[in-house]
C-alpha cells in the first residue's frame, strides 16, 4: 500500500511526474488523493480530466470537465 501525500502541491506534483513517466494509474490516484484534500481545485480538476482523456477514459474525464466549468465558468480555455 502507498503512502498518500498529506499536501495538494505535493498530489499535485506527484501526479504530474507520474504522468510524465507513463503511469496513468498511479497519476490519477494521485489526482484523486489531491481531490480528498482540496475537492473543488481547479487545477487538479483540468489535470485529472485531461490526464483521464489521454489514457482513453472520456466518459469519467467528461464529470470533471463538467465540474470544472460549473466550477469556473468564466474561463473560456475549460469551454
Amino acid at each position: 500500500q502507498r503512502t498518500r501525500p498529506d499536501s495538494l502541491a505535493a498530489a499535485r506534483t506527484l501526479g504530474y511526474l507520474a504522468t510524465r513517466n507513463n503511469q496513468p494509474q498511479m497519476a490519477i490516484d494521485l489526482y484523486y488523493d489531491a481531490l480528498r484534500i482540496r475537492p473543488r481545485d481547479p487545477t487538479t480538476l483540468y489535470n485529472l480530466a485531461t490526464t483521464l482523456m489521454g489514457f482513453g477514459r472520456s466518459e469519467e474525464a467528461l464529470k470533471h470537465f463538467e465540474a470544472l466549468v460549473e466550477l469556473r465558468p468564466d474561463r473560456v480555455e475549460v469551454r
